[in-house]
């Protein structure tokens, strides 16, 4: 059964807001792009668009909280029974109690996401100096450049500034 022009800009409309791209949308509902765009533009849908992605987010934050939650108290069991493992044994040592231990540490630094934000913090700590040799190196560039070259470098960047007040200007 074919769809009528206000149902079809209904689905297209929530599409949009769904996250659809445009091309997503246009094969599904047969609507073009210059239309979506002004849809999109008049009724502020990108705005819409942020919110229920944002929401959907939240949502899925939460779940994975959840289920950290539930990962953390099933691996505190298991701790227990191998700590009554190892009471039966009067300390004895046992390799596969170890190991038991050791997969059990390393289940609770990944739900934690310790390994995680460790390499978030080295990939931070790597992009500042990186960045900071990038500057000694603009630095020592522009300590080497003569009078003439400094200038021209200083009207490069005030003309670029000048281009960017008239944008902003015209917006």
């Amino acid at each position: 059964m074919e769809k009528s022009k206000r149902e079809k800009k209904e689905i297209a409309k929530a599409m949009v807001i769904a996250g659809y791209t445009y091309d997503e949308i246009e094969a599904q509902t047969g609507t073009n792009r210059h239309t979506l765009r002004n849809w999109a533009n008049k009724e502020g849908l990108q705005e819409k668009q942020k919110i229920f992605l944002k929401n959907c987010w939240l949502k899925v934050l939460k779940e994975i909280e959840e289920n950290k939650k539930k990962r953390l108290k099933l691996n505190t069991k298991l701790l227990n029974k191998i700590s009554e493992q190892i009471e039966k044994e009067k300390g004895r040592s046992i390799k596969t109690l170890q190991q038991s231990l050791l997969l059990n540490e390393q289940t609770e630094q990944e739900i934690f996401e310790l390994d995680r934000l460790e390499r978030l913090e080295k990939v931070e700590f790597e992009r500042m100096i990186y960045k900071d040799k990038k500057k000694e190196e603009i630095i020592q560039q522009i300590q080497q450049m003569s009078d003439e070259e400094l200038e021209k470098l200083q009207a490069y960047f005030e003309e670029r500034e000048r281009n960017v007040n008239v944008e902003q200007t015209k917006c």
